[in-house]
């Protein structure tokens, strides 16, 4: 959906609810086009628009910094922790991904499966959707607990569904041979499936 100019952002507030689904950086081999009409180089956000008129009527919108913090400003809202997975950009080898703080106190197995979700977004290329946005925002929700089993596998099931039969690893294996990439690790979540002889595609 266009979301080029200031007041054309304004009417899409007015006329949708408006909600930030992710922020994440560009890896060397992407390429990203702004529904604001210019070419993205750096970061970018997803927004998630439902047609107040008609909820069923749900957009998407992907846009750069700009659109991306004029939106937030309009929903006074926080921007989602930016997912980096460079080494250069963010915390050196360590797979937390961005805006990761002592803080924050995540629970491992939930941040396994969190780096997923944001890894099945880069490595498809797609607008998450339905239970994908609903798993990712319960286990940012409560990122201090570990995630149900259904929620586990519910990702498996979808990273399942790789056309070329690729694990998630193997996946995020191709992107480093053109990037820096930190280290990420999902053997927590393995361990899950295992346990329930379910095959891991993490």
């Amino acid at each position: 959906m266009n979301c080029r100019g200031e007041r054309r952002r304004q009417q899409i507030v007015n006329n949708y609810y408006v909600k930030p689904i992710a922020h994440l950086r560009l890896l060397n081999g992407q390429t990203k086009r702004s529904d604001a009409e210019a070419n993205l180089s750096d970061t970018y956000y997803i927004f998630e628009c439902k047609l107040k008129s008609n909820v069923n009527n749900i957009e998407t919108i992907i846009c750069g910094s700009g659109a991306g913090k004029h939106f937030l400003q309009l929903l006074s809202q926080e921007s989602p922790a930016l997912f980096d997975p460079l080494k250069f950009h963010g915390m050196g080898e360590s797979g937390a991904g961005g805006g990761d703080t002592i803080e924050d106190k995540w629970n491992s197995t939930a941040k396994q499966l969190y780096n997923a979700i944001q890894w099945l977004i880069i490595c498809w290329d797609i607008i998450p959707r339905g239970p994908m946005i609903a798993i990712k925002e319960e286990v940012v929700r409560l990122h201090s607990q570990k995630p149900t089993f259904s929620q586990i596998k519910a990702i498996n099931t979808i990273l399942s569904k790789d056309h070329q039969r690729r694990k998630l690893t193997e996946m995020i294996n191709e992107f480093r041979k053109t990037n820096e990439i930190k280290r990420y690790e999902f053997d927590l979540l393995t361990q899950e499936l295992e346990e329930k002889r379910i095959d891991s595609y993490f």
